[in-house]
């Protein structure tokens, strides 16, 4: 594992007003991981990280958001699908099974 495989906290300026930033998270995702990427974005207010969802879907990865029902707030899952970044809108417990089901897919073709 080298430094672009670690999640570091710095004290950069905040970006939309927040750090950590998902928006930030999911940018290094899709550009040091591409298609190899599953980026899940659960309840949340406001639209942090709905862009570079849809940046990592078109490298090729998987987007999983929280659905409108099992959220307190679909802010965040809501701006993705209003995108059309999202390929699976689902309750929590499914996209448990849905990380399981593409993780077992991912080994398996190795």
């Amino acid at each position: 594992m080298d430094a672009a495989d670690r999640v570091t906290l710095s004290k950069d300026p905040p970006e939309n007003s927040l750090r950590p930033s998902v928006s930030f998270l999911f940018r290094c995702i899709a550009k040091h991981w591409r298609s190899q990427s599953i980026g899940v974005l659960l309840s949340g207010m406001g639209s942090d990280g709905a862009l570079e969802l849809g940046e990592i879907r078109r490298q090729g990865g998987v987007m999983i958001t929280q659905s409108a029902e099992s959220s307190a707030v679909f802010g965040m899952p809501g701006a993705a699908t209003a995108l059309g970044a999202v390929d699976f809108l689902l309750d929590p417990e499914q996209i448990v099974t849905t990380l399981e089901n593409l993780a077992y897919q991912s080994m398996s073709e190795r």
